[in-house]
């Protein structure tokens, strides 16, 4: 009995521990932390002194009993090689590690970078994470490819709000900020709140402007652009998101009473508020062909057309007066600028010579040459009037 004593009072602390806590523990792992060779710890252990245990603890918990705190990354042992398999284990760092990576890049990524940790820890430069290892690791600790972090997909955005094309039409806009995380289109939290704070709904009891467009037989898209001109009284544009029409610029709605009164007024064959008025849209075509095709200043006809204060100045004076211009008037403004025939014309038409037509202009009052150097043709000759043409 007093030997016995004797003896486990030599008995160094490592062995004590050991004999405590080392049941089936993996030898690797209690070398690396006790700082003894395997050899030491199996000898140790064949004893059978070895306190049974329901399980082995794994290699936190022995860190944490012989140190009295949790280990840090860079204070658990090397992964070890299962042999036939080729592959390592699986410690808890690398699984951290794994799950912080999820949901921020993709699966290829992540093998990617496991794969120079392991090789970096294990000086075997075969050491490799595959893809599939890590979908394993990821579908056992719980994780999905389809876990993000910091946002949601575009797939759980459209189950919100009940469109995939929404979200896909405003991420296609930039009007919603998303980044791609493998396969996965990611909308940042704030992003998508944000996003949704912006979208405006229609009153409530407004009616979709576009569901009157038969009723009053309207077979174009002008219905939305009367409204953006204001010429549909109530008419509102909103931008909802949801199920049910939702175009990429806002869609327009409009009052029941005022849908009522325009189909009352339409059945009764009474004018649309936009009738007689001029859209914008037409007006900017009109006046860029009017600069284009601009005619002298010594246009006689153009000068009775604007009057006394003369061309407009600017296309905010242009919108003020061209729409109650008559139409022969508008056709004229924007005519290309034809001052005359040249000889050559003239001669073409009349079937004569160039010589004919020179001396005949030179001798008759019937034609005369204008007197326009500015529009001179190449050979020389001023143009011929072309009001004179038929008469001579």
């Amino acid at each position: 009995m007093a030997a016995a004593t004797h003896g486990a009072a030599r008995m160094e602390p490592w062995q004590a521990f050991v004999l405590e806590h080392g049941f089936r523990a993996p030898l690797p792992h209690l070398a690396h932390l006790l700082g003894q060779p395997e050899q030491n710890i199996a000898r140790l252990r064949a004893t059978g002194a070895v306190r049974r245990l329901a399980q082995p603890k794994p290699y936190g918990e022995l860190f944490a009993l012989w140190h009295g705190r949790s280990p840090s990354d860079n204070e658990w042992p090397r992964p070890r090689q299962w042999a036939g398999r080729g592959e390592y284990e699986w410690l808890p760092p690398e699984l951290a590690l794994l799950a912080s990576l999820v949901g921020q890049v993709d699966v290829h990524n992540i093998a990617a970078t496991l794969t120079a940790r392991l090789q970096g820890l294990t000086g075997d430069p075969s050491a490799k994470r595959t893809r599939q290892a890590v979908v394993v690791r990821m579908q056992r600790i719980g994780l999905q490819t389809s876990d993000v972090v910091g946002g949601i997909t575009t797939t759980q955005a459209a189950k919100e709000i009940g469109s995939l094309a929404t979200v896909q039409q405003a991420i296609d806009s930039k009007q919603l900020a998303a980044r791609r995380v493998g396969r996965l289109w990611v909308i940042p939290h704030e992003a998508w709140a944000k996003w949704k704070e912006g979208r405006t709904f229609p009153p409530k009891g407004f009616v979709l402007l576009a569901s009157l467009r038969e009723p009053l037989a309207i077979r174009s898209d002008k219905l939305s652009e009367f409204a953006r001109m204001g010429y549909v009284p109530t008419a509102v544009r909103c931008n909802p998101y949801g199920r049910g029409p939702n175009a990429q610029f806002g869609t327009w709605y409009i009052a029941p009473a005022a849908a009522k009164e325009l189909l009352a007024a339409r059945r009764a064959g009474k004018p649309m508020p936009w009738h007689g008025k001029p859209l914008m849209d037409n007006l900017k075509v009109t006046f860029k062909l009017w600069e284009e095709r601009r005619h002298p200043k010594d246009c006689q006809t153009c000068a009775s057309i604007w009057g006394k204060p003369g061309a407009p100045v600017d296309f905010d004076d242009y919108v003020r007066r061209y729409p109650s211009l008559a139409h022969g008037a508008k056709r004229h403004l924007t005519l290309p600028w034809t001052p005359g025939l040249t000889v050559e014309q003239v001669a073409k038409q009349a079937r004569r010579t160039r010589s004919e037509v020179l001396r005949h202009a030179q001798r008759s009052a019937g034609l005369h040459a204008a007197q326009r150097p500015q529009v001179r043709h190449p050979d020389g000759c001023n143009p011929l009037d072309r009001p004179a043409l038929p008469q001579w």
